[in-house]
């Protein structure tokens, strides 16, 4: 997502944004707490290893080869670059994003622009779909917010893996514009693109991802490849409108709620549609016919 300042434009109260985010943590951390039971990754040494942080975003560290997970610091090919690059990649690249900040010290410019990070529309609708595909899909499939490797590298902001099947179905990449009109623009401009890209190449990438050896009964971290991107435009409206909601609980199935969820089906019914008139390839039609099974669940919440 897009880098925008909070400000007043944005017409909606820091403090009611603070109180809004600090019960999103709340379940953000329920939610990882149960991915982690789920997942039950261990290191070397037995000990209980998160593959998400209490924001419920895949833990990069989780994959060193030191706690049992397949990137090492020796690795150097396609597919496995070294881990830790990655993490100076991401730090670098927050390191550029935080010098609009008027701080000389790094590391307290890098934590403001965390802070303040957290509190954009931007990142606050990131946590709300997550919270809200969680609440519909929870039964059947793990959502998570991407690594933030994957995030700045690959564009992907939300990970959807079935638990029955061992497979991601989809990743998607939220888009929040100034106004409706801005956001309907640059959501069109992006649909196309995405469209082309996934016929060009069956997907995307996701370098921290996860599969599942059904018959072991085992979780794997790796990469995984060809994956369906697609696209939510949320709105601004609606957002602001879920946030208050949020303020006092996000237990409760809310007007807000269902509003963007059923959103959000609208938006893979079009990419889906648009995938389907131009493609012609089998895996994508396999993967067209997950991402059904998916609306089909969305559907049920509505």
């Amino acid at each position: 997502m897009s880098e925008n300042a909070v400000g007043v434009s944005e017409h909606f109260e820091l403090c009611e944004r603070k109180d809004a985010k600090a019960e999103m943590d709340r379940v953000l951390g329920d939610i990882a707490e149960q991915i982690n039971a789920e997942i039950s990754l261990t290191d070397r040494q037995d000990n209980s290893l998160p593959f998400v942080d209490e924001k419920n975003c895949i833990e990069m560290r989780s994959f060193y080869t030191k706690v049992g997970g397949p990137y090492s610091k020796t690795e150097d090919s396609k597919t496995r670059e070294l881990k830790l690059q990655d993490l100076q990649l991401v730090q670098q690249l927050e390191e550029d994003f935080a010098q609009v900040d008027d701080f000389p010290d790094t590391q307290e410019r890098l934590q403001q622009w965390h802070e303040d990070k957290e509190l954009k529309d931007e990142q606050l609708a990131e946590s709300a779909v997550a919270i809200v595909l969680h609440k519909a899909l929870g039964s059947e499939y793990l959502v998570m917010k991407s690594s933030p490797y994957d995030d700045y590298v690959n564009g992907i902001d939300t990970i959807v893996f079935n638990k029955y099947t061992g497979e991601v179905v989809c990743v998607f990449d939220e888009m929040l514009g100034s106004d409706v009109v801005s956001a309907v623009e640059r959501y069109d401009q992006k649909i196309e693109h995405v469209t082309e890209s996934a016929l060009k190449v069956d997907g995307v990438n996701i370098k921290y991802g996860l599969t599942l050896d059904v018959v072991a009964e085992q979780y794997i971290r790796t990469a995984v490849h060809d994956i369906p991107l697609l696209c939510l435009n949320v709105n601004r409206d609606n957002l602001h409108q879920l946030l208050q909601e949020y303020q006092n609980t996000v237990d409760n199935k809310t007007d807000a709620e269902i509003t963007m969820l059923k959103k959000i089906i609208d938006d893979i019914q079009e990419q889906k549609e648009k995938i389907l008139k131009k493609s012609t390839k089998s895996q994508m039609h396999s993967d067209i016919a997950e991402i059904d099974k998916l609306i089909e669940k969305l559907q049920t919440h509505i």
